[in-house]
């Protein structure tokens, strides 16, 4: 077997990555064009106490609810399992989440790596972040994929890490369902995690982005005015919520001339949301 500095964790939330619930309104002709669908069955006694709404509860004390289970994400999962890959739940229905949503997926009962009940965390993202940092976790790769997140939730994911394993920690965001884009992404991340090559890589990458972020000042008051334009023109286009503008122009600024959309895309997807424009839409506003 692997050793475990070479064994990830990939952490995942239901909704998004698995599935969606119907509202309650639904069509139930449209469930076909959607995807499989499975009816789930919550009980009053055994229901998370923090971060998921209380439903309404019939007179025998259970609450049905029909969810959509996307096969993009499942499947992805599941041919983790059969790999030197360690799944684990962090997700907001806690220790039930086996309970309801495992068998639905096809999937055996999993690790629940958050456990507590969130009573000392202001924020969801808060307390799965700090849960996912210590115990078995702390010193292994970890892949954490959600979707509630913003870059405060990966910012808080970083701070509770080691520093030396920042480089091998990763916040996937999908809120609704797993694209052909987004499990490449993860997969290849993953697969470099798993040798000391890709690792090396990994923390390579991590100190080139980490330098042109911390960077407070510039050789030039040319180079500062330049880094504040391209940053400004890109506050107009990403997300309000993204921390995406100021590493990718310090990234312009020391690379002016030079662009590469592959350096761009990775950088995207560290500091940005789904929202953000890709890429190849983001590369021309570099320019200087």
């Amino acid at each position: 077997m692997t050793s475990d500095q070479f064994r990830p964790v990939v952490a995942i939330e239901v909704t998004g990555l698995l599935g969606v619930p119907f509202p309650p309104n639904i069509d139930t002709k449209l469930l076909a064009d959607v995807g499989a669908g499975s009816e789930i069955t919550f009980r009053r006694g055994a229901f998370p106490s923090r971060f998921v709404g209380e439903p309404v509860w019939e007179e025998c004390g259970e609450h049905r609810e029909r969810w959509a289970f996307l096969g993009q994400g499942s499947s992805w999962v599941k041919s983790l399992l059969g790999r030197d890959v360690d799944v684990v739940w962090a997700s907001r229905y806690q220790e039930y989440v086996n309970t309801y949503f495992g068998a639905a997926l096809g999937l055996p009962e999993l690790p629940v790596a958050a456990r507590d009940d969130g009573r000392f965390h202001t924020t969801e993202a808060d307390w799965k972040a700090s849960q996912l940092s210590i115990d078995d976790y702390a010193d292994r790769p970890l892949l954490w994929v959600n979707d509630e997140l913003t870059t405060a939730g990966r910012h808080l994911l970083e701070r509770y890490r080691k520093p030396a394993m920042r480089a091998l920690t990763c916040s996937k965001y999908i809120p609704d369902s797993a694209s052909n884009g987004d499990v490449q992404f993860m997969s290849d991340w993953l697969e470099l995690t798993q040798s000391p090559s890709g690792q090396g890589e990994l923390r390579r990458q991590r100190a080139r982005f980490t330098n042109a972020r911390r960077r407070r000042g510039f050789s030039t008051e040319r180079m500062h005015r330049e880094w504040v334009l391209v940053r400004t023109r890109l506050e107009y286009v990403v997300d309000f919520r993204s921390g995406l503008a100021a590493p990718l122009a310090a990234y312009a600024v020391d690379h002016a001339g030079e662009l590469d959309v592959r350096v761009v895309a990775q950088i995207r997807e560290e500091w940005g949301l789904a929202f953000d424009p890709p890429a190849e839409e983001l590369l021309p506003l570099l320019s200087i």
